[in-house]
């Protein structure tokens, strides 16, 4: 990991022409709409204590809507459920409410959601990244029975794996590493390069470069790479540095770091 500091007294000084030349360089996301299949579970059925998984097939960056049904007497109670998502079915395993680490524990992947009225299309409005989606119903009432008609995902990426072609390495195992790695790439492509679609999703100075490198022979979406660059560009700090790493939500905005 590369050294940075943390910066006291700070102004920012937008080049406004450089912020304008980014945002016309702001890439179109392509949408793909996925239907999870059941991987585990009864979601046709489900009550107290009882949890289901499903699998998209493959990892994905975007949102998910649930179509959420009863079975029994109507509705009269809340339908309380607990959301997760996964990239590998063993995460699963670990209880959140356990982690005590450095990083924010805002960053693990669930939601708790009560559902008023049923039936009901549940559109999550945060971005998620995942393969895996497990719902567990927390609770509902004795007079009926919670059920998963369908579980949807559209993801979203300002690129396709169906843009390049990847190279045959001759070796079904490293054949299997280039696809990885242009997928990771693939899924961490949005409207800026983010260092990781799951946590942080900032564009940082440094992985910037590799990930720049590495488009430029495979997805060669360059307009890309160009508005990055714009964007650092634009929000230097007061003194010309620039900074570690930027923020692009509500707006860009440069952190207060900056690398040594």
């Amino acid at each position: 990991m590369a050294s940075f500091d943390i910066m006291d007294r700070f102004e920012i000084h937008k080049n406004e022409k450089f912020l304008k030349i980014a945002d016309e360089c702001i890439p179109p996301l392509k949408e793909q709409d996925i239907k999870a299949a059941l991987l585990e579970g009864d979601a046709a059925e489900m009550g107290k204590g009882d949890s289901a998984v499903f699998d998209l097939g493959d990892h994905y960056v975007g949102y998910i809507s649930l179509r959420l049904g009863y079975t029994g007497s109507h509705p009269d109670a809340p339908l309380f459920i607990k959301v997760r998502f996964a990239e590998r079915l063993r995460e699963f395993e670990d209880d959140p409410d356990e982690y005590d680490g450095w990083i924010s524990r805002s960053w693990i992947q669930e939601e708790w959601i009560h559902v008023d009225v049923l039936p009901f299309e549940l559109k999550l409005a945060r971005r998620y990244a995942c393969r895996y989606i497990r719902v567990e119903v927390i609770d509902t009432s004795q007079k009926y029975k919670a059920s998963i008609e369908e579980v949807a995902f559209k993801a979203v990426s300002a690129v396709s794996m169906e843009d390049i072609t990847l190279p045959d390495c001759k070796a079904p195992k490293l054949n299997e590493i280039v696809r990885a790695s242009a997928y990771t790439l693939k899924e961490c492509m949005q409207q800026v390069f983010e260092d990781g679609p799951k946590r942080d999703r900032r564009l940082w100075l440094g992985d910037l470069r590799l990930q720049a490198g590495v488009n430029y022979i495979t997805f060669k979406r360059t307009d890309l790479v160009k508005r990055c660059l714009y964007l650092f560009a634009g929000l230097p700090f007061n003194d010309d540095r620039i900074s570690a790493c930027l923020f692009t939500e509500p707006e860009c905005e440069s952190d207060d770091t900056f690398l040594f």
